[in-house]
């Protein structure tokens, strides 16, 4: 495949999903005909057909591209947070979140996606797990609950700075986020650890 073509067609993918999340900020996706779609890209029906099967298809698509864009950003951030140094979180964090606000809002607030929250907290777990050289299925099960009140908890604030109803810039988010964390889950879940070790 030549480099013109490829790039037609990622040209031609961004412009279906820009006009699948735009429909799809309206109506739910069983709302969401293959004919409005391509009419709202300014494409037509085959041109989808030749990037995707149905409408589900493309969801599922898009939101796992969206996953792993999330994924990549959680595993860089907990590592920071665990470490104190919030000046990773305060450059990456807000350019993230400029250049994904659509599918955030679309998939926490608007539509949320049970899939996209439990991987989520499962790349959170396992990247805590990981800074803190434990297996998840190892730590006693005090450590499991807090674990989940961890991942919960993050993901529940986040939800709730999305929607938007408690305005907060980011740099305060991420701020009270780090304080949360350091007043109270990390601390316990480290006194658990240790004895446990012990």
């Amino acid at each position: 495949m030549t480099r013109n073509i490829q790039i037609h067609m990622k040209t031609t993918e961004e412009k279906i999903t820009g006009a699948f999340l735009s429909l799809y900020e309206e109506k739910p996706l069983e709302k969401i005909s293959v004919k409005a779609l391509a009419e709202k890209a300014g494409i037509n029906r085959g041109t989808f057909y030749d990037h995707y099967l149905d409408i589900y298809d493309l969801y599922d698509r898009t939101l796992a591209a969206f996953t792993e864009d999330v994924i990549d950003i959680v595993k860089k951030l907990v590592g920071t947070f665990l470490s104190g140094d919030l000046s990773v979180v305060l450059e990456s964090y807000p350019a993230f979140y400029e250049s994904h606000k659509q599918m955030l809002q679309i998939f926490f607030v608007i539509r949320p996606s049970v899939r996209l929250q439990k991987a989520l907290q499962q790349q959170v777990k396992s990247s805590i797990c990981e800074n803190f050289g434990f297996a998840f299925d190892d730590m006693p099960v005090e450590g499991r609950y807090i674990m989940e009140y961890i991942t919960g908890g993050q993901l529940n604030l986040m939800t709730h700075w999305f929607v938007g109803q408690d305005p907060m810039d980011i740099e305060s988010l991420v701020r009270l986020i780090w304080q949360i964390n350091n007043s109270g889950p990390w601390p316990a879940l480290l006194k658990i650890l240790k004895e446990n070790q012990a």
